[in-house]
């Protein structure tokens, strides 16, 4: 649960959650998963981009997530083979203190998705 003073002290979870404010992206347009060529000894090879359009049928936005830093991915698509995430959590886990691990993220409708990350952007466009 994401609480004021995680958005107060993370401009990039206030930045996320006002985007999400009123607005419905839950359409996977795309997911791409890239890994570098070697293996870095902190394991943070893999970025995670994630494309949402909008639910509203004539808004032709799209949310763009781009995770950085992605570790213990795990996608579990539904049976029906439609990918949907309706309520995409990033929740902050600084205080765990893992080295380079700064957000989790996690599906939590269906739990189709989840995974650590050390940072992230996003864009409405």
């Amino acid at each position: 649960m994401i609480t004021d003073d995680d958005l107060r002290n993370d401009p990039n979870l206030a930045h996320y959650y006002a985007l999400r404010r009123g607005q419905k992206f839950h359409h996977v347009e795309r997911l791409e998963l890239r890994q570098t060529d070697g293996f870095g000894w902190r394991g943070d090879i893999a970025s995670l981009e994630v494309v949402l359009s909008s639910a509203e049928p004539n808004d032709g936005r799209i949310l763009k997530l781009t995770f950085n830093g992605v570790l213990n991915l795990r996608l579990t698509p539904p049976p029906r083979m439609v990918i949907s995430l309706t309520t995409l959590e990033v929740s902050p886990v600084r205080d765990l203190q893992w080295e380079g691990v700064s957000y989790s993220v996690k599906e939590t409708d269906e739990d189709t998705l989840a995974f650590l990350c050390r940072d992230f952007t996003a864009d409405i466009r």
